[in-house]
């Protein structure tokens, strides 16, 4: 509550921020001071994307976003994903194209 009015809800303020690449460091939290990586910038962006949808249906279930995150503050050496047969993991090829996203199966 502590932001102007326009950037209280999340969804109306990112969802511009989203239509242009240059805008996309602004999504980052500024206490970052910029310690990551592009990629790890597109990739974290990428999921917040698609929970940005307008159908809930489409958007991924908070446990598969919670997995996603953690998948990426994971050390590189533990960056190969475990799934279940039953499960299947949601990976975004670019936020730049929209909210392109492809399932991958085990």
């Amino acid at each position: 509550m502590s932001r102007p009015t326009e950037e209280q809800n999340l969804v109306h303020w990112a969802g511009p921020l989203f239509k242009d690449k240059s805008n996309f460091t602004a999504m980052a939290d500024p206490l970052l001071e910029g310690n990551y990586s592009q990629k790890s910038l597109h990739q974290a962006l990428a999921i917040a994307a698609m929970c940005l949808q307008v159908e809930a249906d489409t958007r991924p279930l908070m446990a598969d976003v919670v997995t996603a995150l953690e998948f990426l503050t994971g050390p590189v050496e533990e960056k190969k994903p475990t799934v279940s047969p039953a499960q299947s993991i949601h990976h975004v090829n670019s936020v730049t194209e929209g909210n392109v996203k492809q399932e991958l199966e085990p």
